[in-house]
């Protein structure tokens, strides 16, 4: 059967926003090879090759235009190579492999080279060197006996198309995060060799970076969720660059995608602390039933297709990972409702310590510098949960008046099921109850308004004040006229063109407050 190579890799999919997955193709073959060869010394050497060398662009970082990776696993033998020439080869299948990796990584370089030094059944060592490309879709260049004696693999990706370059990382430190949460499950297992990546100018070690941002503080939970087994690995991540607690959903112990566990968690709002430092939480989940339900490109899963926008509950119960060997069927917020009790006994003291500083300072900053939102926290204390922990009183304010604006929205709706009731339920108890509570909310809120009220009219007063004074003494002059009336009425303006509380002609008499009408020209009202 003949068949199209550039049609199959048309055929495959490769977001712009994975830019960086033809990388990890390749740095998790190398981790599968080492682990074959059973050699306990594997190191993979990540370099990044730039389109201009960092030192002719003073140390500004430049696009990329290449990246080769060298591993010191059993090279490329005769059932790796065989495996690697057969599109779909189900050769490591019990390792996740999909035999599709060189499409992803034709998807985004346009040539790959691969250099490489095996151990043959005869006990002799043999060099294997060969390239493709999307035109040329394998060419064995090189293989005849070797004067080594190691086995290495070395793969070269090829010029980046733009589209993808474009969308990918330039700075070592963050390519190195990135390669880190890929390999998180890796890492935390104990089963990652050292992997370094370096530039022209910089190197970083994976292996330290991940124990530096994790600081060994992981854990490892087995859970239960209609009879398929799933782990939750979870640590405290100390990376000063990342601010956002994450849940990543894994295939084969690598990371498919993750999504913001604040979404989830309520009162995860901000970075935590302990003793040793601010930090936010990176939870990575594998399983069977996961690695069963990935997609060939290993972006997504049979459940996956509203990770991003799950509104309809309903919807996401639907969508299930499925056993094809049994009756199991698991939803992604299944698995979810399970994980919540995890993470929440995980972080069981920094949250409880969080939530009191940041319960602390909200309410003293309401009661010795804001008291409009005192009712806010009064009978809507549930917003605090919602408002991350800030030292900037500006910040913190504008939390504020958003939850106040739903609050305010909340009781619009107390309102109306408070009158709805038919004239024989005013006798009830319950109801009275009910509704003394409310005209307590709404005057506690009115009670706000009118501190608001007056502290925004002593502040008019005030800069009026200040635009009366001379703004030369020297020589007599004041504030321009069309200054002073600005903050009364606009000028050339009338009463549709502004907002009702956007005049202060209360200035001049509390009655124009209500007025009907008023036009105000230039110069004159």
């Amino acid at each position: 059967m003949k068949y199209n190579f550039r049609a199959i890799v048309d055929g495959h999919k490769l977001p712009t926003s994975a830019p960086l997955l033809p990388l990890f193709e390749a740095i998790v073959n190398s981790i599968q090879s080492i682990q074959e060869s059973g050699k306990i010394d594997g190191l993979i050497q990540i370099k990044i090759i730039r389109d201009v060398p960092i030192s002719n662009c003073f140390y500004w970082e430049t696009d990329i235009y290449s990246f080769e990776i060298v591993d010191n696993g059993t090279g490329f033998n005769d059932k790796n190579y065989n495996s690697f020439d057969i599109y779909g080869s189900d050769y490591k299948l019990a390792m996740g492999c999909k035999g599709v990796g060189r499409v992803l990584w034709l998807k985004a370089f346009s040539k790959v080279e691969v250099e490489s030094t095996y151990l043959g059944e005869d006990g002799k060592f043999y060099d294997r060197d060969f390239n493709f490309s999307v035109a040329d879709e394998r060419k064995e260049i090189r293989h005849c006996e070797s004067g080594k004696k190691a086995t290495f693999a070395k793969v070269t990706l090829l010029n980046y198309s733009n589209k993808y370059k474009k969308k990918c990382p330039k700075r070592i430190d963050t390519l190195s995060r990135d390669i880190m949460n890929h390999c998180f499950a890796y890492l935390a297992l104990g089963t990652c060799p050292k992997i370094i990546i370096s530039d022209d100018e910089e190197t970083r070690c994976i292996n330290e970076i991940f124990n530096e941002h994790t600081k060994g503080q992981i854990q490892v939970d087995n859970f239960n969720v209609n009879g398929a087994t799933f782990s939750l690995i979870s640590a405290r991540n100390y990376a000063p660059t990342n601010d956002k607690h994450m849940l990543h959903y894994c295939a084969h112990n690598r990371e498919v995608f993750g999504e913001n566990l604040s979404t989830i968690i309520k009162g995860l709002t901000g970075k935590l602390f302990n003793d040793d430092g601010e930090f936010v939480y990176s939870g990575y989940i594998t399983g069977s039933l996961l690695d069963e339900n990935i997609n060939s490109e290993r972006t997504d899963f049979s459940f996956a297709k509203t990770q991003k926008d799950e509104v309809d509950a309903d919807v996401n119960e639907q969508l299930e990972l499925e056993d094809v060997d049994s009756d199991i069927k698991v939803s992604k917020q299944a698995i979810v409702n399970e994980i919540i009790p995890i993470v929440n006994k995980f972080l069981e003291y920094e949250i409880s310590k969080y939530n009191l500083q940041k319960k602390e300072r909200i309410e003293k900053y309401v009661f010795s510098k804001n008291p409009r939102y005192r009712s806010l926290i009064k009978h809507y204390g549930e917003c605090i949960e919602r408002i991350s922990l800030t030292s900037d009183d500006a910040k913190l304010e504008l939390e504020l008046f958003k939850q106040e604006q739903l609050y305010r929205l909340f009781l619009k709706t107390e309102q109306q099921a408070v009158l709805s009731n038919d004239k024989d339920s005013t006798l009830n108890i319950n109801y009275a109850e009910k509704s003394a509570k409310f005209l307590e909310k709404i005057s506690d809120m009115g009670k706000d308004d009118l501190a608001n009220y007056i502290v925004h009219r002593k502040t008019m007063l005030d800069i009026l004040e200040r635009a009366l004074e001379y703004v030369d003494s020297e020589n007599n002059s004041y504030a321009l006229e069309k200054n002073i009336h600005q903050l009364i009425f606009p000028m050339v303006t009338t009463s549709d063109d502004i907002e009702y509380d956007k005049h202060n002609l209360w200035i001049i008499d509390e009655k124009l407050a209500y007025h009907y009408y008023l036009e105000a020209k230039a110069g004159r009202a």
